[in-house]
Formats: C-alpha cells, sequence, structure tokens
C-alpha cells in the first residue's frame, strides 16, 4: 500500500521522460494535447496515441509491447466499472518495469480510489502529485510495471 503523503506541488512532466527509454515505444490515451506529442517526439520516442473512443484497439496489442503510457483524464472518462479492467490491459501491454504516467482531475476520480487501482493492478506508485492551485484541481501518478 502506497504510504508515503503526497506533495501539493505540480508534477514535474520532466521527471517522467527519465523513466522512458529512448528511441522507446510510448503508449497515449485519453486527451494529453500537442504539448506532450511533441516532447515524446523530441526524444525520438515513437508514440501510439488512442482517444476514449478507440481504446478497444489496444487489444490488437501484443503483451509486454510499450515502454511506457500517458493516461490523460481517461479513468474520469471511463465506468468506473471499467477502471480496474482498463489498468490491467495497460499492464499487460506494457513492458515489466515500465513506467505509467496517470493525470486525473479531482472530481474526476478521488485520489485513494485511483492509489488503490493502480496497485491492485500490479503497478508501484512510484510519484503521486496533487496540485490544488489549478482551475480544477487534480492530481498525478507515476506507476512502475512490476
Amino acid at each position: 500500500m502506497y504510504s508515503q503523503t503526497f506533495k501539493h506541488e505540480p508534477y514535474p512532466f520532466e521527471e517522467f521522460w527519465s523513466f522512458i527509454v529512448e528511441r522507446g515505444h510510448l503508449l497515449e490515451l485519453g486527451a494529453s494535447g500537442d504539448q506532450i506529442l511533441s516532447q515524446a517526439l523530441e526524444r525520438n520516442l515513437e508514440v501510439t496515441s488512442f482517444n476514449i473512443n478507440q481504446i478497444t484497439h489496444l487489444a490488437k496489442f501484443g503483451d509486454d509491447y510499450f515502454d511506457g503510457a500517458v493516461l490523460y483524464n481517461l479513468l474520469s472518462s471511463l465506468p468506473s466499472a471499467q477502471h480496474l479492467n482498463m489498468l490491467d490491459e495497460i499492464g499487460r501491454v506494457l513492458k515489466p518495469f515500465s513506467f505509467v504516467h496517470i493525470s486525473e482531475v479531482e472530481d474526476g476520480i478521488k485520489v485513494h480510489e485511483l492509489i488503490e487501482l493502480v496497485e491492485e493492478s500490479g503497478f508501484k506508485i512510484m510519484r503521486l502529485n496533487y496540485d490544488p492551485f489549478k482551475e480544477k484541481p487534480g492530481f498525478s501518478l507515476v506507476g512502475q510495471k512490476d
């Protein structure tokens, strides 16, 4: 169980890039926007991106395919009954010891719910940040696949 208190500061996304192997293959789900995609391409990462309506396409990929994943407001866009299955599927397509970055708005899913889901899906939480100063407060989490 994740027991560290989380920091009340914005998450420095630059730190996430240090977890991703150079020239790796990044999975982007949700609506992270052009900034994240352009940063990934600057790092010579291959990017596969799906929006909420395309996530069933993950079934086309074999196990241990991606080097990392970025999820932006994905879980809060899905019914709560699908959260665990979605994280399990992301865990399936990620290579062992790879990382996932999850950002959610606070009113979409509660932080304690996300912690439980991430751990139940077999990820170790490496970093958890909370930013209460945005128009819509939210949090970011970095987890590592076991």
